[in-house]
C-alpha cells in the first residue's frame, strides 16, 4: 500500500535543515508521493532548494513571520 506524505520541512534563514532530508527518506520510503511545505521568512528560498531533493513531488511554502516566534507562545496544547 502507497500512502502519501506530508513533510513540514525546518528551515533557518532559508537553508534546509538536515532532519527534512532524514524525513522526506523516510517518507519516500511508504511508496507514495511525497510533497514539502516550508514557512516562515525566507521559506521560498528553502523551498526551492527542496524541490531539488530526490523523491520531492511537490513543494509549497507559506512566508508567514509569526512562524519565527516560539510555537508555545502561538499555540495552546491542552
Amino acid at each position: 500500500m502507497q500512502i502519501s506524505s506530508l513533510v513540514l520541512a525546518e528551515q533557518k534563514g532559508g537553508t534546509l535543515q538536515p532532519v527534512t532530508l532524514n524525513t522526506v527518506t523516510a517518507a519516500k520510503a511508504l511508496g507514495g508521493p511525497v510533497t514539502v511545505l516550508v514557512a516562515g521568512h525566507q521559506a521560498a528560498t528553502a523551498a526551492d532548494s527542496a524541490s531539488k531533493i530526490e523523491g520531492v513531488d511537490k513543494v509549497g511554502y507559506c512566508l508567514l513571520y509569526a512562524f519565527e516566534l516560539r510555537l508555545d507562545s502561538l499555540v495552546k496544547f491542552v
